[in-house]
């Protein structure tokens, strides 16, 4: 697979991030065409490349392909082989690798299949059954983008969230993302669930058309496609669940206007908190939860949502400035610790960071008082955090030494009535 100075011939273009992107590598111009409209008619974005090279990567900053067709004859240059290097080349984040080529190739392709390829085309690549083959692949394909999608927008809204006074605008960016991240994330996981009822559908009809005479390497072959497929399809759903997750996180941000109160499992809040805060920081924080001991507090769970993600917050921001000072790249830590004590609640945030200064930690509650510079936002501030814990009839403890880290208690009262 030489280096071409062959230039990508477009075909159906498309800006929409969920079109799928198929890269057409074949010498074959009658069969890349026919294979071209076919993709073309399922909303395909689709790139011919008569010899292979590095034309074919696109154009620099365009995400790469998510269906890569190539010739058999690059089975008969590297061998098996060829089908790893392609998956590695265009391929590094997942998706579709077929081998096209006459029957008298099909003695190539079957060692390739473990290497990497999805599926071997025979032409004509115009056909019902290529038809039906293709199909789950560019699905899947439009679900991953789609998935992405939504990713991708839900890390713009927490970049948002984080940049712009995070902690003061909470509540009406938990709106926006709940109404720009839900409903797209439901169509997905109804689009892959449907998809994946289809796909049950599709193996139990071609199970009645084999005759129980069939292969038994045929059969093995069915089975272990579709086990590829279904691989495949859960990556979509378990990310749908994820986004899920965050967003659900999210909801008591959006509901802070609301006075109702109730008996609340706190140890939860700060749980969904330590999940929203890891959007943020997963890569330079460890996070731990030792939340073993829980009982109800009576409160509104979104203002103390609120106090949990500022303490998390600021331990993060803590970690990652001992981090700088040190030129350390191991993740720090900030556990969340739960733990009952004569009748009331104590919940902490405990991290190993730069810690505080005595004339820091004296001043803490200070209204408007903040280390940050202006870039990273004075955020909710511990004074108004202690106003809302004291309004819950608690208190907040600090423990910190310089260079060491911090531990912040929360001290709430038990619900009257929880026999606690």
């Amino acid at each position: 697979m030489q280096p071409s100075a062959a230039e990508p011939t477009a075909l159906a273009p498309s800006d929409e991030p969920s079109t799928p992107r198929a890269l057409l590598l074949l010498a074959d111009a009658t069969e890349a065409r026919l294979l071209a409209q076919w993709l073309s008619a399922q909303g395909c974005d689709v790139e011919h490349v008569p010899a292979p090279g590095d034309a074919a990567v696109g154009q620099p900053g365009r995400e790469g392909p998510d269906l890569v067709f190539i010739d058999a004859a690059a089975l008969r240059s590297h061998g098996p082989a060829a089908c790893r290097q392609a998956r590695q080349r265009w391929l590094p984040q997942g998706g579709a690798l077929f081998i096209c080529g006459h029957p008298a190739d099909e003695v190539l392709a079957q060692p390739a299949l473990p290497e990497g390829a999805s599926d071997w085309l025979r032409p004509p690549l115009g056909t019902a059954d290529m038809a039906a083959r293709l199909r789950p692949h560019v699905e899947l394909a439009r679900l991953r983008r789609l998935a992405g999608q939504q990713q991708r927008r839900l890390k713009a809204l927490q970049d948002a969230l984080q940049a712009q006074e995070p902690l003061a605008t909470l509540g009406m960016l938990g709106t926006s993302l709940a109404h720009e991240v839900s409903n797209p994330n439901h169509f997905v996981q109804l689009s892959a669930d449907n998809l994946r009822d289809e796909l049950g559908r599709f193996r139990a009809h071609l199970d009645t058309l084999l005759d129980d005479d069939a292969d038994p390497e045929i059969r093995a072959d069915f089975t272990r496609r579709f086990e590829r497929l279904e691989q495949h399809l859960g990556l979509v759903r378990d990310g749908c669940r994820h986004i899920s997750a965050v967003v659900q996180a999210m909801r008591p941000h959006a509901r802070t206007g609301a006075a109702a109160t109730d008996d609340i499992d706190v140890a939860d809040v700060l749980e969904r908190s330590v999940r929203l805060v890891k959007v943020a920081f997963g890569q330079s924080v460890r996070f731990e939860l030792d939340l073993r001991d829980r009982a109800p507090v009576r409160c509104s769970p979104g203002p103390l949502q609120q106090v949990f993600v500022n303490l998390l917050v600021n331990a993060c921001q803590a970690i990652e400035a001992r981090a700088a000072d040190e030129g350390s790249r191991e993740p720090g830590v900030v556990r969340a610790v739960s733990r009952l004590q004569a009748g009331r609640l104590r919940l902490g945030v405990v991290d190993d960071g730069c810690g505080m200064s005595d004339e820091v930690r004296q001043r803490l509650f200070e209204p408007f008082f903040t280390t940050k510079d202006a870039a990273r936002g004075t955020g909710l501030g511990m004074g108004i955090c202690l106003e809302i814990v004291q309004g819950l009839g608690g208190d907040i403890e600090v423990r910190s030494e310089l260079g060491k880290g911090t531990e912040i208690w929360l001290n709430l009262p038990v619900a009257v009535g929880s026999g606690e």
